[in-house]
C-alpha cells in the first residue's frame, strides 16, 4: 500500500493521468471537507483531475512535500505539507494535511484529506 500511495503522489506530480487512473477503483471517491472552497464528494477514476482544477482555481504556485506514508489494515495515510498562495488575497499558506487512503484489494477506492487548519482556508475564501 505504501508503494501505491507513493506512486500516486509521483504520478500526480508529473501529470501522468493514465498511471493515476490505474491505481484507483472504477468507483473511486475523494471526499473533501465541505467547509473548504473546493470541498465535496468527487467520484470516478477521472475525478482527481477535476479536484486538481478546483484546488488550483483557488491556489497558485503549489508545492507538495510528502513527510511520510504509514499503512495498516486496508488503509494508508500520507502526511504532506502543501505550500500555496491564495489567488484571492495573495497570502501564502503552509498547510499540513493527513490524507487517508482506503484500499479495496490493491487499488485505492477512497481518499479523505484532513487539514490541520481548514479554518484558515475557509477564512481566506470569505475575504472580499
Amino acid at each position: 500500500m505504501r508503494d501505491v500511495v507513493q506512486t500516486l503522489y509521483d504520478a500526480t506530480a508529473i501529470g501522468d493521468t493514465d498511471k493515476v487512473r490505474s491505481l484507483l477503483t472504477d468507483d473511486f471517491q475523494l471526499k473533501g471537507a465541505p467547509s473548504l472552497p473546493y470541498g465535496g464528494i468527487y467520484t470516478g477514476q477521472n475525478c482527481l483531475a477535476e479536484v486538481f482544477a478546483n484546488v488550483m482555481a483557488f491556489w497558485d504556485a503549489p508545492t507538495l512535500q510528502v513527510d511520510g506514508i504509514t499503512v495498516g489494515d486496508g488503509y494508508a495515510f500520507g502526511i504532506v505539507r502543501l505550500g500555496v498562495t491564495s489567488r484571492r488575497t495573495g497570502k501564502h499558506f503552509d498547510l499540513e494535511i493527513a490524507e487517508r487512503f482506503r484500499f479495496r484489494g490493491d487499488k485505492i477506492d477512497q481518499i479523505m484529506p484532513y487539514y490541520f487548519d481548514s479554518h484558515a482556508v475557509w477564512a481566506d475564501a470569505q475575504t472580499e
